[in-house]
C-alpha cells in the first residue's frame, strides 16, 4: 500500500504505511532492503533530506551493489550539492558496471557538473543522449547545461529546444531558452 500511495504522488499517506510495514519487517528479512529503499525516495519527496541519507545508509550496508539506490543517492545528493564526492563514488560504481546505461551516465554526469567538472560531466551527458531507452527532458536538459557552461550557447539551446519536446520538461525550461542562460529552480 505504501509503495502504491508514493507512485500516486501521496507521500504521506505512502510513508504512513511504510513505516507501519517497517515496524512488522525483521531487520533480517529480504524485503527490508526493498522497504528501506522505497523509504529513502518517499522521504526524499518529502524533504526529509536527513532521514532519506539514513534509509539509504542502511540499504548499502546491507547491500552495497543496490543500483536503485546507488543511482537514486547519489543523484539526490547532486541536486542537494550534498556530499558530492560520496556521490561520485557510488555514481562511477554504477556506470563501470553498466557503461551503455543513459539514466546512470546522466546521474554521474549531473554529479560531476554539480563538481564543476563541466568536460567531463558533458562526455557522460553526451553517453547518456546516446541511449535512446533512456532519452529524457533532463537528460536533454542537463547536456544543454553542460554545453552553456562550456560556453557552446548555440549548442546549449538546441539540446534545451530538444528537452522542452519531451514529457515533463522542467518548467524553467522556457525561461533558460528565452534568457539564453542557466535559470535555477
Amino acid at each position: 500500500m505504501g509503495f502504491a500511495r508514493y507512485l500516486q504522488g501521496n507521500h504521506a499517506d505512502a510513508l504512513r504505511f511504510l513505516e507501519i510495514a517497517r515496524g512488522l519487517i525483521k531487520p533480517t528479512d529480504n524485503w527490508n532492503v526493498n522497504l528501506l529503499s522505497i523509504m529513502g525516495d518517499v522521504y526524499h519527496a518529502l524533504n526529509r533530506s536527513k532521514d532519506s541519507d539514513e534509509a539509504f545508509d542502511k540499504v548499502l550496508i546491507l547491500n552495497p551493489e543496490d543500483e536503485h539506490v546507488l543511482n537514486n543517492y547519489s543523484y539526490y545528493l547532486s541536486l542537494r550539492k550534498e556530499r558530492l564526492d560520496k556521490a561520485a563514488i557510488m555514481s562511477k560504481q554504477l556506470i563501470e558496471k553498466f557503461p551503455n546505461e543513459g539514466t546512470y551516465l546522466d546521474t554521474h554526469a549531473w554529479v560531476l557538473y554539480q563538481q564543476g567538472k563541466y568536460e567531463d560531466a558533458f562526455r557522460y551527458l553526451n553517453l547518456a543522449v546516446d541511449d535512446e531507452k533512456s532519452q529524457s527532458s533532463a537528460v536533454w536538459e542537463h547536456h544543454g547545461d553542460a554545453l552553456f557552461q562550456l560556453g557552446r550557447l548555440d549548442e546549449a539551446l538546441k539540446s534545451w529546444k530538444k528537452a522542452m519536446t519531451l514529457p515533463n520538461a522542467n518548467q524553467n525550461l522556457d525561461k533558460k531558452i528565452k534568457k539564453k542562460q542557466i535559470v535555477e529552480n
